[in-house]
């Protein structure tokens, strides 16, 4: 016989049960009170968003929605049906930025409803400017369960410059051809929202740790404050 088969096991005694229980309902309540987190992924183009967003994502376990992945093929037919080069098309702006978003909204419900947090990447350019967007946003995210986090990664115009001419896409055609002019056009300023700063200058990894640090420090202070 071997020595887990005669193995003896030992009574319980009251106390051990009481502290068992106590265990098991502190679990619990830990369990209860962790909201799925939706974090939301913004940046100007070319400042890493996807790279730093699917880092994030895999330390977190959470589902990675890419607005881009999600809905570029249906946004592909609307455009060829106007005629349209690109989203750069006011017309096509026009059409699909509403749908767009509540494609992703959609889905981050979805996620929310399964307990399942999410990494977002989108623009969402209203809502990191104007704060009645952004409490709009994170009433709506608070609505089916979840806690909204706005994370900005903050890039140099020297330094957007230099990717975009690295990576050479063919969605950067229109901005390569007049790349001062698109610099230039773009807003570079840091959300007018509450925000996770990180530098993406850094590397990946070193972007996740700093996020991953801020909404641990957030889950705790919700935690203390409830």
């Amino acid at each position: 016989m071997d020595s887990l088969s005669s193995a003896r096991a030992l009574p319980l005694q009251a106390g051990d049960v009481r502290s068992r229980n106590r265990a098991c309902l502190g679990t619990m309540l830990v369990i209860v009170a962790s909201a799925p987190q939706v974090i939301i992924m913004t940046g100007p183009p070319g400042s890493g968003k996807s790279t730093t967003a699917l880092e994030l994502a895999s330390r977190l376990r959470a589902t990675l929605l890419d607005q881009d992945s999600m809905t570029n093929p249906l946004v592909d037919v609307v455009a060829s049906l106007i005629g349209a080069a690109g989203l750069d098309d006011p017309r096509l702006a026009a059409l699909v930025r509403e749908p767009r978003y509540e494609c992703v909204h959609r889905v981050v419900q979805d996620c929310l409803h399964a307990g399942v947090s999410t990494v977002v990447v989108a623009p969402f350019t209203a809502e990191r400017r104007d704060p009645r967007a952004w409490a709009e946003l994170a009433r709506r995210i608070e609505a089916h369960g979840g806690t909204a986090h706005l994370v900005w990664l903050r890039i140099s115009a020297g330094e957007l410059v230099r990717r975009l001419r690295s990576r050479s896409a063919a969605r950067d055609r229109a901005k390569l051809a007049d790349l001062e002019g698109y610099v230039a056009s773009l807003d570079l300023t840091a959300p007018a929202v509450p925000f996770i700063e990180v530098d993406s200058h850094e590397a990946a990894t070193l972007q996740v740790a700093a996020i991953q640090t801020r909404l641990e420090h957030d889950q705790v202070t919700v935690r203390t404050q409830g």
